[in-house]
């Protein structure tokens, strides 16, 4: 009977270790694709942390592709300027400027909007499988 329980035990655990779910990062801050086919993951605000992350583990939800949705926003042209229209966007790469108080946001189409949000009003990209990166210099 005993030479059972040792057996039961591992088997419990490792299942237990398998069920273990890692660490979402909330990429409330940025969230950009890197040239090595990874994503950035800037988390937290305003003590930003920078993570290095799998792209297959980043998502908005099981059924929807890597974007999140915008409104209030407004092309920035060539010249710098805002065109006055405003809009709704699908925001695959996305950066707080804290300067302005809002978000750059870029599409597919490799535009570029200024949205009127700030890292505690969006529903982020979340990332998993991710290692945090050296601290940048301001």
């Amino acid at each position: 009977m005993l030479h059972v329980y040792p057996k039961t035990c591992f088997l419990l655990c490792s299942l237990w270790i398998r069920a273990m779910k890692a660490a979402d990062y909330y990429c409330n801050v940025g969230y950009a694709l890197d040239t090595d086919g990874k994503a950035v993951c800037e988390a937290g605000y305003p003590n930003t942390l920078r993570y290095k992350c799998e792209l297959d583990d980043c998502y908005i939800s099981e059924e929807t592709p890597t974007y999140i949705v915008m409104t209030k926003c407004q092309l920035i042209k060539s010249n710098g300027s805002l065109d006055p229209a405003l809009t709704i966007q699908h925001c695959e790469q996305y950066q707080y400027v804290k300067d302005k108080n809002n978000y750059n946001c870029y599409t597919d189409k490799k535009d570029t909007y200024a949205c009127a949000y700030t890292p505690g009003y969006i529903d982020p990209i979340r990332c998993s499988t991710c290692t945090q990166l050296p601290k940048q210099d301001p």
